[in-house]
């Protein structure tokens, strides 16, 4: 008599190489050409939840009267009903939208922070759909840029805020939604610089009979008892990392 069997499966990632140039092209983008070049400024708008206060409109708030600004970073405090147009007025184009919904009773934080400089391309891939340009990994040094400031900056302002809103025996917390980057041309057009890459997930496995899994359950229990509780819980931790 054949004993079944029981095939279990260990997961791999595998990444393969950046899209080529006969997808892109598929997709519509096209080469730079000529003495062709694009000028952009970068931009990040990160959206906090801000959990422990709600505001309180009344007839004479004006939602831009919350703007301010430190250095190259510009934010507001604004509330489900105002924030797609507090979002407007941050990137100054009416058409940008992210969609939140109105009639949230949330209230938010907005934090832009524009890179005053404006970086180059000339070379890649590029292509312009409803009035926006979208380049193709064309700016990788000005992401990398915004993404530094971000980091020495945003935090300092949060933690002020938090110390600034919280009342004298509790503290409000904020809840990070979202973070988008983009761009504005010398023009005031959107910019979208993309970055794609293509992955995909590949398995293994070995097969166990059921004898071997009563086994291994059965010796659990020792193994269990002598595990520290921090041990455990760093283990569990590491093997929910997905690899890079």
């Amino acid at each position: 008599m054949v004993a079944n069997t029981i095939l279990l499966i260990g997961k791999n990632k595998i990444n393969f190489m950046e899209i080529s140039s006969r997808m892109l092209q598929n997709i519509g983008f096209s080469r730079f050409s000529g003495n062709h070049e694009i000028e952009a400024s970068f931009k990040s708008l990160r959206i906090y939840d801000i959990q422990g206060i709600t505001l309180e409109e009344n007839l004479s708030y004006e939602p831009q009267s919350l703007l301010q600004s430190v250095g190259q970073i510009s934010f507001s405090i604004c509330s489900g009903k105002t924030i797609n147009e507090i979002i407007s007025s941050l990137v100054c184009d009416k058409s940008f939208s992210l969609g939140f919904d109105p009639n949230s009773s949330s209230t938010y934080l907005l934090i832009l922070n524009s890179s005053p400089e404006y970086e180059t391309c000339n070379r890649g891939y590029w292509k312009e759909e409803e009035g926006k340009i979208i380049t193709y990994n064309c700016f990788v040094d000005a992401r990398k840029n915004i993404d530094a400031h971000d980091k020495e900056y945003i935090p300092e302002l949060l933690t002020t805020l938090t110390t600034a809103f919280s009342p004298p025996n509790s503290s409000i917390s904020l809840k990070f939604l979202s973070r988008e980057v983009f761009a504005h041309t010398r023009d005031q057009k959107i910019l979208i610089d993309l970055s794609l890459k293509m992955s995909g997930e590949g398995y293994s496995a070995y097969r166990i009979v059921p004898e071997e899994i009563l086994r291994t359950i059965q010796n659990l229990g020792p193994i269990s008892q002598n595990l520290y509780g921090n041990v455990a819980h760093f283990f569990d931790l590491g093997t929910q990392e997905k690899d890079n």
